[in-house]
């Protein structure tokens, strides 16, 4: 009431109000994750959990753009060709918005395509509806809004029916009794009908930073949505029922992306809400979900599951949190997922793997194990806040490491290859998904060029900075040799870093020969202080901390080395026969002292030459023994392998490989010419089997996910010699197999 004389005094107020209530308008909107104006809240930062830094990118770059931020409009009512209209759009510079006028939409058996930079935005949420009687059988499942590797295009504001056939009823919780199991409620074909195999949306692998947002979706033939992708964000929706919820991948919402951001979803009566199939960084944040949250198969890890309501009605088989089977395929989760303070509800069960006072992960199938009574410092793994207006806040790390600086004072980008290292083996004819990790601590990334053996292959511009598939041929069906791949990041003063991997195709010389890892052998290591110090576990300290300051080589300077995949080991201290981890909450301390062998008991072992290796710990720090420490006890606080993060290793004289001999497990023909049988009366408590030469470099791991008593392991590709099998069981423990190859 207090403005309205204010208002009286100028001329043309209802001009001000309107531009005051768009102002309004747009703060309200800005206060929604997902929005722009959003960053990384450092003052949360908890070193223990790095993936935060990462989580804090997911959902489309710079936010889903405002209802108002549009270049070009098009409306239409309905009656009219919505393709016809995104089409039109996607034509004009810079794209814009298609706004349907309320109303109801019939589609009939159409389809919607969307394109890049075109936003199809119902009036009202409420007001348009659309309605699809699309039919298809399961070997010819159909999708009624797809998104085709293309870019910053969204759905929003609208509601989505599937028009079911008359008769067809669908068994779900809320229409059966909450007193058993509902076995008709997870099968397929209701009512005999077996064309109704739709989903309502269908986002590629290449599609990146597009949205779907304050929609309902209502029916679903058998996947609501699923999401392949980078950067995509899904907000604000409902998904309600799906007629085909059984076995073999019927009624998932799936998660199967990278880098997206899923808040305030709405999802009840289908199976499952299911990460799976790759996803890896994604983000789940204060959704409201009916049904089970399923690391279904093959994700690859770090997916976040935070502050969701998570309930379910019935007993159905599966917990709130579940996993896909050994016995049906499914491989277990993938490594570093984390479930925490989630509000939860199974059948009546309040608070299972709920709370704030646990942090949970996977380590295997079935139900989620405790990680850490540790919680995040900061009160939350999303740590985000609004950004300020005016100058951008500094990037502020907690006790940070000497970066590498250019002659102007900028510090120049960070860049590493993911899940390449030096000496990885492929089979000839394999071809390369090749991605770079480059961030800027004072700016941004401009972009980041890959060469392959010298010769300049493309440059991205945007993350995630990706090659491979049918954009670079030269990274299709290699050839047998030896190549070098090279990344160059510049950043927006034009200071660039560059780093390169080497690796081979078939049976090469290898690039270094002592780009080797001892699987399996006792070794020790030496500091390269110019002294030739042994690093030993001190004894007399009951956390045995790492040192490099003795000079002889005893008990305590004797380290096993065992195999965690992926050019990773696990360090074992002989005298105590606990393994090495860095301790994340006192600076990244190396200690020898825990019974685990999870992430943080993982390093990366890089040869450096000469018989020298460098040791990333699970931070990305390398383990360093500067002068400048008390007494050179090593931390994983270096972000560089110089010359005090590198460290000289032999073989202890003597030392055996570690084996285990629970397993009764036969290897035949030994010698073979094509293939080897791995034979036992149950392997089922193998995870899995790498296959190296006698250098220790892993030629290929054959996961295993099935239950089985015989594997068969092809070696026709390889030249004749000795090759090492390592079988490595659930609990960790390694048994070692010779082979020759005639």
């Amino acid at each position: 009431m207090k403005l309205i004389p204010l208002f009286k005094k100028i001329r043309n107020y209802p001009i001000v109000v309107i531009y005051l209530m768009g102002l309004i308008s747009s703060q309200i909107h800005g206060q929604q994750i997902g929005d722009p104006g959003w960053e990384f809240d450092t003052s949360k930062y908890d070193s223990r959990y790095p993936d935060m830094k990462i989580w804090a990118t997911a959902g489309v770059q710079g936010g889903i753009p405002y209802r108002n931020n549009y270049q070009n409009k098009i409306e239409i009512k309905p009656g009219d060709d919505i393709q016809k209209a995104i089409d039109q759009m996607a034509k004009k510079s810079g794209g814009g918005v298609v706004i349907l006028k309320n109303g109801i939409y019939k589609l009939g058996a159409k389809t919607i395509s969307l394109k890049s930079n075109v936003r199809l935005r119902g009036q009202s949420k409420n007001g348009v509806k659309i309605k699809s009687s699309l039919r298809a059988t399961k070997k010819n499942e159909k999708v009624l809004f797809k998104m085709n590797a293309i870019e910053r295009a969204g759905i929003e504001d609208l509601s989505v029916e599937f028009l079911l056939p008359s008769g067809i009823v669908i068994n779900d919780d809320r229409n059966n009794s909450k007193k058993k199991y509902c076995g008709n409620c997870w099968k397929n074909d209701p009512s005999g009908r077996k064309d109704l195999y739709i989903k309502f949306v269908g986002i590629s692998s290449k599609t990146k930073n597009s949205w779907v947002d304050n929609c309902s979706f209502l029916n679903s033939g058998t996947d609501p949505i699923e999401v392949n992708g980078t950067h995509i964000t899904c907000r604000n929706n409902l998904f309600d029922v799906s007629a085909n919820k059984g076995g073999g991948g019927e009624g998932y919402y799936g998660v199967q992306g990278k880098y997206g951001l899923f808040v305030n979803e709405t999802v009840k009566r289908i199976r499952h809400f299911a990460v799976q199939q790759g996803a890896e960084y994604n983000v789940v944040i204060n959704c409201d979900f009916e049904v089970d949250v399923n690391f279904h198969n093959k994700d690859k890890g770090h997916n976040l599951i935070e502050k969701n309501k998570i309930t379910n009605l019935n007993w159905r088989g599966w917990d709130v949190f579940a996993t896909g089977g050994a016995k049906y395929g499914h491989t277990k989760p993938g490594p570093n997922n984390i479930i925490y303070n989630n509000d939860t509800n199974s059948d009546g069960k309040k608070g299972v793997y709920g709370g704030s006072k646990i942090v949970y992960t996977f380590t295997g199938y079935g139900r989620p194990s405790e990680l850490s009574k540790n919680t995040p410092s900061g009160g939350t793994f999303y740590a985000i806040k609004r950004k300020k207006t005016g100058t951008p806040a500094p990037v502020i790390e907690p006790k940070p490491s000497p970066k590498p600086t250019a002659s102007n004072g900028n510090k120049k980008p960070q860049l590493s290859f993911k899940g390449l290292k030096n000496g990885t083996t492929f089979k000839v004819g394999s071809s390369l998904n090749v991605e770079v990790l480059a961030s800027d601590a004072d700016g941004s990334i401009s972009n980041v060029k890959l060469y392959v053996n010298g010769k300049f292959l493309r440059q991205e511009n945007f993350a995630p900075y990706e090659w491979g598939g049918n954009n670079d041929k030269s990274l299709v069906n290699l050839k047998k040799g030896n190549y070098t791949l090279k990344a160059i990041a510049t950043d927006n003063k034009n200071a660039t870093s560059t780093t390169q991997v080497d690796i081979r195709v078939g049976e090469t010389t290898p690039i270094n020969k002592t780009n080797s890892i001892p699987l399996g052998k006792t070794i020790w290591l030496k500091a390269n202080d110019g002294k030739g110090d042994y690093v030993v576990a001190e004894k007399n300290i009951n956390t045995s901390p790492l040192r490099a300051n003795r000079n002889r080589l005893g008990t305590w300077e004797q380290f096993i080395v065992e195999d965690a995949g992926n050019g990773k080991v696990f360090l074992k201290a002989k005298a105590n026969n606990k393994y090495v981890q860095a301790k994340i909450n006192e600076e990244s301390q190396i200690l020898a002292s825990t019974n685990n062998k999870r992430g943080w008991e993982t390093f990366t072992w890089e040869s450096k030459g000469n018989a020298k290796v460098a040791l990333k710990a699970f931070n990305n720090k390398y383990i360093s023994a500067r002068l400048n420490t008390n007494d050179k006890v090593l931390l994983a606080s270096a972000n560089e392998a110089k010359a005090w993060e590198t460290f000289t290793w032999g073989v202890v004289s003597g030392a055996k490989q570690v084996e285990n001999d629970n397993y009764s497990i036969r290897a035949y023909p030994n010698p073979t010419v094509d293939t080897v049988i791995i034979d036992s009366d149950d392997l089922s408590e193998l995870a899995s089997i790498n296959v190296s030469d006698m250098n220790g470099i892993v030629l290929q791991t054959i996961p295993l996910v099935n239950e089985l008593d015989k594997i068969e392991i092809e070696l026709k590709d390889y030249s004749r010699g000795v090759y090492i099998l390592s079988l490595l069981s659930l609990e960790g423990k390694t048994k070692i197999i010779k082979v020759i190859k005639d």
